[in-house]
């Protein structure tokens, strides 16, 4: 009778949790659709304001459009992931430039969506509707989404796997171990700063006890081994290319110059007021000093281990060579929970209110001057536009030379205007001819690694260097014959236009090259 007693109750205790899951799930789903009809008309606002532009690619966009001509499992200074979602757009709506953007409006759509689920679970629904709004009018997303970039799915894959880590915290078993296991896996494929994710949840590990727990069950465990089936390919890549990317990710750091660089410390910090918005970035840091001082709850433990280390890591390399201002970018989705729950009630939701107007002004302002341009231009001392212009018409003065010599290959000694190329010359003439100048034998791009000039002394060239006179002049001197031709410029503002020397070269003298080189 006991033991019929305790299975009753055990099956009447499991039907009321289902129950009670059942009208969670009830009480967000209103939340949840209006959030979703919101971000899927900012989404189509931001896909038609791409296709209205008329922006040219970037060297770095035109640069992944070339990776999804010939995808693989790895390139020179990223991992793949970036090519598999150009190539997937591209084939379904053509090379143009708003659809090789097309898949950044749609990520970062996404990603608030998983933001609302993972702050549904922390707070509330009302909680994750505001949260979600928040991060898809933050000003680095409303710029990102304009373009395409690696960041991009790195979120989209890092909100995937916090949204899996409190699945397992609650309970879940091998589904959400395999959940963790695809988003951290593709996650690594997008870009590997994902692997903050394991100093986030170490983080997390040290400050709550029921977390380290975890580490006694299979399901992390299989997570882990998940990841590492994604992630082999590119290793192997890594591997059979002379560890290419680990390579280019050490120059990055750029740690063997002085160290200790405050002004850059500033600099990036400064940056992050424009990445998260002023009103936030100042939230965030109160935040952080009622933590240090002790007053937190275990979400906010949670929220901080997710944000605060990836921001103290970044800020330190800044301290001591240089950071971008987008390389702590994985700190935010975590901080936006953090900084809408600190400004949920009373006045501080004026704060959140502010926030979000300001948040859409920029955005309107971004809007109005992507599509304006250049009837209407950037009232700054440089045109940060004038380099997105211009690049068809670079290319077709290309193009003319190239079918003035129409037996040479186009010699390029930068990885930019190469990547240009290649996109704006994929209708007028043979890309095939175009191949990347090698200094000194060492691939420092993904050009060189795949495109390096290998020609002989039959077969003269058209030089096009950006590097300046010594730089002309090491290539130069491995031929026996310079002929110089009118110099190019490249787009941008008048007057600051990048200087491109242009020679016709013959008798290429390997030998003397490699001499060079060593």
């Amino acid at each position: 009778m006991r033991r019929q007693a305790t299975a009753a109750g055990g099956k009447g205790m499991a039907v009321m949790a289902e129950q009670a899951a059942e009208r969670e799930t009830e009480a967000a789903r209103p939340w949840f659709a209006g959030l979703a009809g919101l971000v899927a008309l900012l989404t189509a606002a931001r896909i038609a304001v791409s296709a209205a532009s008329g922006l040219n690619l970037s060297g770095d966009e035109a640069q992944y459009w070339s990776w999804a001509q010939t995808l693989d499992w790895g390139y020179f200074s990223k991992p793949p992931m970036v090519a598999y979602l150009i190539a997937a757009a591209t084939a379904a709506c053509g090379d143009g430039e708003a659809c090789v953007r097309l898949p950044s409006p749609l990520l970062h759509g996404a990603t608030a969506l998983v933001l609302f689920l993972v702050a549904c679970r922390l707070a509330g629904p009302r909680a994750g509707f505001w949260v979600g709004l928040t991060y898809a009018s933050l000003p680095a997303v409303s710029l990102s989404s304009q373009l395409v970039s690696t960041d991009v799915a790195l979120l989209f894959f890092w909100s995937l796997a916090m949204l899996a880590y409190l699945r397992l915290l609650a309970g879940a078993g091998a589904a959400g171990g395999a959940l963790l296991g695809i988003a951290l896996g593709l996650g690594f494929l997008a870009k590997y700063a994902m692997v903050y994710f394991f100093v986030a949840v170490a983080a997390h590990m040290v400050v709550s006890p029921p977390a380290r727990a975890l580490l006694r069950r299979p399901a992390p465990w299989l997570a882990l081994a998940i990841g590492g089936l994604l992630i082999a390919p590119n290793i192997l890549w890594n591997q059979t290319h002379g560890w290419a990317t680990v390579g280019h990710l050490k120059a990055n750091a750029n740690l063997g110059g002085d160290i200790f660089q405050p002004l850059s410390g500033l600099r990036f910090l400064g940056e992050q007021m424009g990445v998260f918005g002023p009103i936030l970035f100042i939230v965030l840091s109160v935040a952080a000093l009622r933590l240090a001082r002790g007053q937190s709850t275990a979400t906010t433990r949670f929220l901080a281990a997710f944000s605060l280390p990836i921001l103290a890591i970044v800020t330190a390399q800044a301290l001591l060579s240089r950071a971008n201002a987008n390389w702590a970018a994985a700190a935010y989705p975590a901080a936006t929970i953090w900084v809408v729950l600190t400004l949920a009630g009373g006045r501080a939701r004026r704060w959140r209110q502010i926030s979000l107007g300001l948040h859409g002004a920029a955005m309107g302002l971004l809007w109005f001057g992507l599509v304006a341009y250049p009837a209407v231009s950037p009232p700054t001392a440089r045109d940060p536009l004038a380099r997105l212009h211009g690049w068809p018409e670079f290319a077709d003065q290309v193009a003319a030379l190239m079918a003035r010599h129409p037996a040479r290959e186009v010699v390029i000694d930068d990885r930019k205007i190469m990547a240009s190329l290649l996109y704006y010359l994929r209708a007028k003439a043979d890309t095939d001819r175009l191949r990347a100048w090698d200094y000194d034998g060492f691939p420092h791009h993904h050009y060189e690694l795949t495109r390096a000039y290998r020609g002989t002394p039959e077969h003269g060239v058209i030089l096009v260097a950006r590097w300046g006179p010594r730089a002309v002049r090491t290539i130069t001197d491995n031929f026996a014959q310079s002929r110089a031709l009118d110099d190019l410029k490249t787009p941008d503002q008048p007057g600051r236009e990048m200087v491109l020397t242009v020679r016709l070269l013959d008798g290429f003298q390997p030998n003397k090259a490699a001499d060079n080189s060593s």
